[in-house]
């Protein structure tokens, strides 16, 4: 057989090229590239999933991003998705890891239970004393009929038993003795609970809570809890109550021996403003205190009429008394 002038073998091996269901890559081997699964799903597949690795991590945080940050429950539906094994201990050993992404450090723990799926799951929740339907629900989307339908309304559909009761736990919490004013600030509200139980699930599933931190913050911006109000006092803010004050009880005019202690004003006066007008030779108020201050540390020489002979002007300077004069 004979292909653009090339001659092959027949018995020359192919080598199969190895496709991504997903992202569409094409890999050569598939060890280190896909993870292995018991699956019959991928049993004419060699034993080895048809979702490349990096996918897996992106269903994850699909999944991840859908349940507000629940790390369990996205691994779990990412294994149902699947077809794997769900086993909490190597969820709890893989969730600790910081190096790795989740789902590769939970594959590397599954170790010989790859060849288990989600059946077997089920099947361990069963024994366990939950029915298939009661272990999906129990912190699956919240759909139980004993959820309130204002509070579905209010935060919307997608959220389990649990998440419902902590959101509203929340809102109760950031509003408590406030009354609010129209749909706008209960809206803002609604957001502010719903950012601080992201912090709580990120933090509390390892995750990083700057970002979210920051839209908590922006969020609390808008609201009096940043113009630091005080409960025990009315309404105004610390920046009104000094406005207030300044208008109602101003501060009274400085007594004039209290004007200037210090002597700072007339300091300044003197050695800025009058040696600045010395300097450029004007002549006024400035000029002459700062005359009359420098005249406090000038030396006057002496001045001797022409009659005066050079012994009286050496006697001025060294004195009268001389060696060999008498006493």
């Amino acid at each position: 057989m004979a292909q653009l002038g090339v001659a092959v073998k027949e018995n020359t091996p192919v080598k199969k090229a190895h496709y991504c269901s997903m992202c569409g890559r094409v890999f050569r081997e598939q060890n280190g590239n896909f993870y292995r699964s018991g699956s019959m799903l991928y049993k004419s597949n060699g034993g080895y999933m048809n979702v490349c690795v990096s996918c897996v991590d992106e269903i994850y945080n699909y999944y991840s991003q859908k349940f507000q940050g629940d790390a369990e429950l996205a691994c779990r539906r990412t294994c149902s998705k699947l077809d794997l094994y769900f086993d909490k201990k190597s969820f709890l050993t893989a969730s600790k890891n910081k190096t790795r992404t989740l789902m590769s450090h939970y594959m590397t723990r599954l170790e010989g239970a790859f060849v288990r799926t989600f059946d077997d799951t089920i099947h361990d929740m069963s024994l366990s004393g939950h029915s298939e339907a009661t272990a999906f629900a129990s912190k699956d989307v919240g759909s139980s009929d004993d959820i309130p339908d204002a509070v579905r309304q209010f935060w919307g559909d997608g959220f389990t038993k649990k998440q419902y009761g902590e959101l509203q736990n929340c809102y109760e919490r950031w509003t408590d003795g406030k009354t609010l004013s129209g749909a706008d600030e209960v809206g803002l509200y609604r957001q502010i609970a719903l950012a601080d139980w992201q912090v709580m699930n990120a933090a509390r599933s390892g995750a990083k809570t700057e970002q979210l931190q920051q839209v908590l913050n922006s969020l609390l911006s808008k609201t009096s809890v940043s113009e630091r109000r005080s409960s025990a006092d009315d309404t105004r803010s610390v920046g009104e109550k000094i406005r207030d004050w300044e208008r109602e009880r101003p501060i009274p005019e400085v007594a004039e021996e209290f004007r200037d202690v210090d002597g700072i004003v007339r300091y300044i006066t003197i050695w800025f403003l009058g040696h600045f007008c010395k300097m450029f030779g004007i002549k006024n108020s400035y000029n002459r205190m700062y005359e009359e201050e420098m005249a406090k540390y000038k030396v006057e020489r002496p001045e001797y009429v022409e009659s005066d002979d050079d012994e009286n002007v050496f006697d001025s300077i060294f004195g009268s008394k001389r060696g060999g004069d008498g006493a």
